[in-house]
């Protein structure tokens, strides 16, 4: 799925699931780059991810495409 704009069709935060590191498996260090130069922020590694093999840890990602509130707290006025 390609967005041209996400943040226009209302969307806040992308996720995003990779190969974790600790699997061991170079190709996909490479891919986890590509979203960290992007501004996706590590946030977790789950083992075992469900629909994924045993063995195969996830690395979780996340990145604000804008600025979020939660009930009436908002990260862009954490005051």
């Amino acid at each position: 799925m390609v967005w041209c704009s996400p943040s226009a069709d209302g969307v806040s935060v992308v996720e995003v699931k990779t190969l974790d590191a600790s699997a061991g498996y170079q190709p996909y260090e490479s891919t986890r780059a590509f979203w960290e130069r992007r501004g996706f922020v590590y946030v977790d590694t789950i083992d075992s991810l469900p629909g994924w093999d045993p063995g195969n840890p996830a690395a979780i990602y996340v990145a604000a495409l804008r600025p979020t509130t939660y009930a009436g707290w908002s990260m862009a006025d954490p005051a």
